[in-house]
């Protein structure tokens, strides 16, 4: 498209080329500031590793013992009942406002006598629901026993239960509707899983049925973890170590304009000016392709001299890494050669004192 400005006509294809261009990038901009800002007020490692399920060994749990442990910052006790703990349950009952696990926090498969899948196992948020207290930490585990054993059993809700007097889930207390969002798993008989529901069919979507299949068939998973998401990396990680992917990234777009170049370059002493030229003004959007390129030379010098100004600050080149500073100045040196034949590509003028000041460079060398 074109329009007539002072009786020329003028192409507007470059203006709404950089108009859009400058919106998209613009966009980008705002979504690198929005994105970081989100990420910041979603919970850290921190948070989810406090609220992650705990694994507890219970093989070591003998008759009558009780193990606490932590889960979400809460105490969670585990008894090993006794048979004779199991025969007092029933005696509870007319002081109890839910005897028979009728209330909807209790899943299906733990609604009988014991609230339990295992009826030797009772399991159970430490606090009081009424009170929001706890049994102080010097209390003696048998104290902790004879307070929970009147409980009922592995609640997969894991009831926080109301002591008062010593008795579990009393008629007259308050507060003592619990969700279920916090129930154990046997994982085997010496296993237990606080936090996950096992016996709950879990629901995958429709992305991770094809990602299930694709790693059936390939580890693509294992892989990005591996090496990227879960990839082992030092906490003191900042914004010094991004030149290398960088610089990767500059290599790839110097790559694919490089290919485009090629297409309608000349390598031809008396036609590659003009044939740079023809890219330049007669190529659809050639004249950005090779700006691409010539900008992306620069700015790849400008991240390998930070990436190298990293290395060299924070001691890459000490042992054990010797092999991999070596590598990269040879790297560097096929970098800095590659550029200068690239200069000389244009065949115009800069591009002869440019190969001038090269060439110069290793006159004072004695040659034989």
């Amino acid at each position: 498209m074109s329009q007539e400005v002072d009786g020329q006509k003028v192409d507007t294809r470059k203006r709404k080329f950089l108009i859009a261009a400058t919106t998209a990038f613009g966009g980008v901009a705002a979504a690198g500031v929005a994105v970081p800002l989100v990420m910041s007020m979603l919970p850290s490692a921190r948070a989810k590793a406090a609220g992650a399920p705990v694994e507890v060994d219970i093989s070591k749990v003998e008759p009558g013992m009780l193990l606490t442990v932590e889960w979400r910052g809460k105490p969670v006790w585990i008894v090993n009942r006794t048979k004779e703990m199991l025969d007092l349950l029933a005696k509870h009952d007319d002081q109890l406002s839910d005897p028979k696990s009728e209330q909807p926090q209790q899943p299906d498969y733990c609604k009988n006598a014991t609230r339990s899948i295992k009826p030797e196992y009772l399991v159970a948020v430490g606090i009081c629901t009424h009170l929001a207290a706890r049994l102080p930490k010097s209390s003696s585990w048998e104290a902790k026993v004879a307070w929970a054993q009147t409980g009922r059993g592995v609640s997969s809700a894991l009831p926080r239960l109301a002591f008062r007097s010593r008795r579990a889930c009393i008629q007259e207390r308050a507060g003592t509707d619990q969700s279920g969002d916090s129930a154990p798993s046997i994982l085997s008989d010496a296993k237990l899983l606080i936090g996950v529901d096992a016996k709950e069919p879990k629901r995958m979507s429709a992305l991770q049925k094809v990602m299930g299949w694709v790693d059936d068939r390939f580890p693509l998973t294992a892989t990005y973890k591996a090496h990227l998401s879960e990839y082992y990396a030092p906490k003191n990680f900042n914004f010094w170590y991004f030149f290398g992917s960088l610089a990767l990234l500059v290599l790839v777009i110097q790559i694919v304009t490089g290919i485009f170049l090629t297409m309608n370059y000349k390598p031809d002493s008396e036609l590659a000016f003009a044939s740079v030229e023809y890219i330049m003004r007669d190529v659809d959007w050639g004249w950005l392709i090779r700006y691409m390129h010539s900008t992306g030379a620069s700015m790849f010098f400008v991240v390998v001299y930070l990436h190298m100004f990293r290395g060299l600050m924070y001691g890459s080149y000490r042992k054990p890494r010797e092999l991999i500073w070596i590598f990269g100045v040879l790297i560097y040196l096929a970098l800095m050669a590659e550029a200068f034949l690239g200069y000389l590509l244009p065949w115009g003028q800069m591009s002869f004192w440019g190969a001038q000041v090269i060439v110069n460079l290793f006159a004072p060398c004695p040659s034989s």
